[in-house]
């Protein structure tokens, strides 16, 4: 997961799942975007937000926008999927943080 802040608050958000071979679903089953507070705590800011996966493919990448507020430094929570056969495996990842512009 990488970030960017291109201005006006907005962060630009790009996810990239890439599996062992061909999946039949891959790609974010949810996210969320949190923002850091003046005491150093991450709040949740934009409730579970709905991913998007590939299908029959060994990677899958697609990118979002989050109207932030411009001086206020974000974070995102991410919950990767993956689907080969019968199996199906999750992983969690915390994005680095970014100050919107």
């Amino acid at each position: 997961t990488s970030l960017s802040a291109p201005g006006s608050g907005r962060i630009g958000i790009t996810f990239k799942a890439v599996g062992t071979d061909i999946c039949n679903q891959i790609g974010v089953a949810t996210y969320t975007v949190e923002r850091l507070d003046d005491y150093g705590n991450w709040n949740n800011v934009s409730g579970a937000l709905s991913g998007q996966t590939g299908t029959n493919v060994a990677s899958y990448t697609f990118g979002r926008y989050f109207q932030g507020v411009a001086g206020e430094t974000y974070r995102i929570q991410v919950t990767f999927v993956c689907v080969i056969g019968t199996g199906m495996e999750h992983k969690s990842y915390t994005s680095g943080r970014i100050t919107a512009k």
